[in-house]
């Protein structure tokens, strides 16, 4: 038997009162799902590639220069 006609079931053998309550437990679930989705980002193959806005590094150690 499958999750959902297990829940099937169980709904069906409650009382009216208790599958209110049931079903405004599930709409808060629902509606907390949906509301913390976010939005998927979708590369488009082909397109130009993106220029890059970070500034080029400088060396971290610069090499001291030895006086002879």
């Amino acid at each position: 038997m499958s999750q959902l006609e297990q829940m099937a079931q169980m709904f069906a053998a409650i009382d009216a009162e208790s599958r209110r309550y049931v079903m405004v437990v599930l709409r808060g679930e629902y509606e907390r799902a949906n509301r913390s989705r976010r939005p998927i980002l979708r590369l488009v193959h082909g397109g130009s590639p993106a220029k890059s806005t970070a500034k080029p590094r400088a060396a971290a150690c610069p090499e001291a220069k030895e006086s002879a």
